[in-house]
């Protein structure tokens, strides 16, 4: 028999947004690393294997960086269907609550 797991609306709320702000770290992050590897590309690097090797790297960055975009996007989307649905449910509760009241 499985557990029932309660999560408060502000309790998931605060998680989401939590998950969502390291998301937008890791993609700061990962533009900056962008830009670093680039610049070494461009600036430090002589060695043209190694050069090819960085150019080979930074050809995936648009990629991965959409990726990282949708992701974060996509747990935003989740999070606020979530809460909609604990709403409509909650919702749903205090009326049949609140009519069984008002019956008895």
């Amino acid at each position: 028999m499985g557990r029932d797991v309660i999560v408060t609306d502000e309790n998931f709320q605060l998680a989401s947004q939590v998950i969502k702000s390291y998301g937008d770290f890791l993609y700061e992050k990962f533009v900056e690393y962008e830009w670093i590897l680039i610049q070494v590309s461009y600036q430090a690097i002589q060695d043209s294997f190694i050069d090819g090797v960085l150019q080979k790297i930074s050809e995936n960055f648009p990629e991965i960086r959409r990726e990282m975009e949708d992701a974060v996007h996509t747990i935003g989307e989740y999070a606020i269907s979530f809460l909609e649905e604990i709403d409509e449910a909650d919702q749903f509760l205090y009326e049949n609550a609140t009519i069984k009241k008002e019956k008895g």
